[in-house]
């Protein structure tokens, strides 16, 4: 697999896009939103190396670049796959960082925006972590300790196995559970990334699956538009319905080019600022997305028969992941009010803001 920064391999691409398409069915879908993770699924994923592109092949990866992750992430979103792969890439990410391997298991990472709530001491740790994306159903999850004043971060690898769990779940049905530990056996190991790093690296991914889910929105509504006739014509010739389309390819597009732009940055230089920007960018984007989508679609986009809600709920869901918003807005907020320059910050073409953090 290539490892060259740029465009993503075109044939892994498609290979993935119709490995999902051909797996990842409504009854498929539907089931793992009843009953949880399809086990089968996920093996077959991770036979093909899917859940590990963009990982170093030392440290247990499939190897490729991070343009090659992001299309995989773009394909998860397109086809509302219920697996843990963009969780599974960014627990890699971490433990590839601190030097170690992952394995073929499920593994998810703790959201970032939010400094770790997790005592540890003598490798033994005690604290809450919450709404962890499939965190039951992890064999691993990661976190990122972050020591203020001695720059010295640590990466923290605990088993969901000792922890107690209060299960919950997204607007999706996908799992997102509270972990309480109490002196649990954990594993600690000095790592340079920080939070603000972690942070933009997981908006990042989590943009790209936004992409797909509204590159699938926005084909869904065209297509139920062309064929929907009303008053002896196709609703899609009404101006009304013509501006919800309209809307709905502005708003993926936009997306789709800020998450690029964002994964040139982090391939080339840090791309901080890019990547919590481009998270920024899409979850704008998704709000408008969805609302144009469902009035197009009037009623009938409220049926669970029909497919429109598998991606508008991610949509929705993923909103509020790594990074809302508000959080993202006040951190690039935050870094901007100390350039010296805004013309700068607006004209360079990979700009750096020291000074971004979160909460």
């Amino acid at each position: 697999m290539s490892a060259t920064a740029g465009r993503a391999d075109a044939e892994l691409e498609a290979i993935v896009n119709r490995f999902f398409e051909q797996r990842c069915t409504t009854e498929v879908v539907s089931v793992a939103e009843r009953e949880g993770m399809p086990s089968d699924l996920w093996d077959a994923t991770e036979e093909l190396g899917f859940t590990a592109v963009g990982i170093p092949e030392e440290a247990g990866g499939s190897g490729g670049s991070l343009e090659d992750a992001l299309a995989v992430h773009r394909a998860v979103g397109m086809h509302a796959v219920p697996l843990p792969i963009a969780e599974k890439y960014l627990a890699g990410w971490l433990i590839a960082s601190a030097g170690l391997t992952i394995d073929a298991r499920p593994a998810t990472v703790v959201p970032s925006t939010s400094p770790l709530s997790l005592e540890v001491v003598d490798g033994r740790a005690t604290g809450v972590v919450e709404d962890v994306p499939w965190g039951s159903r992890a064999s691993v999850v990661v976190g990122l300790v972050e020591s203020e004043g001695t720059g010295q971060n640590k990466v923290v690898l605990l088993d969901p196995a000792t922890a107690t769990i209060r299960h919950g779940s997204d607007y999706a049905n996908q799992p997102r559970d509270t972990l309480v530990f109490r002196e649990a056996p954990v594993q600690v190991v000095p790592v340079s990334v920080s939070r603000v790093e972690l942070t933009a690296r997981a908006g990042l991914v989590r943009a790209a699956q936004m992409v797909g889910a509204m590159n699938k929105t926005s084909a869904l509504t065209q297509k139920y538009t062309s064929e929907r006739h009303q008053f002896g014509r196709s609703i899609d010739s009404f101006p009304a319905v013509k501006e919800h389309l309209v809307v709905l390819a502005q708003m993926a597009a936009m997306a789709e080019l800020s998450v690029e732009r964002a994964a040139d940055a982090a391939s080339s230089a840090d791309g901080v600022f890019e990547c919590l920007a481009a998270k920024l960018v899409t979850s704008e984007n998704a709000e408008h997305a969805v609302r144009a989508a469902h009035q197009a679609h009037g009623a009938i986009g409220m049926t669970k028969e029909y497919p429109l809600h598998r991606y508008t709920r991610r949509l929705q869901a993923w909103r509020s992941e790594f990074g809302t918003v508000s959080e993202l807005s006040k951190m690039i907020g935050h870094g901007a009010a100390g350039v010296s320059s805004i013309a700068h910050l607006v004209t360079a073409d990979q700009p750096h803001l020291s000074n971004l953090k979160g909460e």
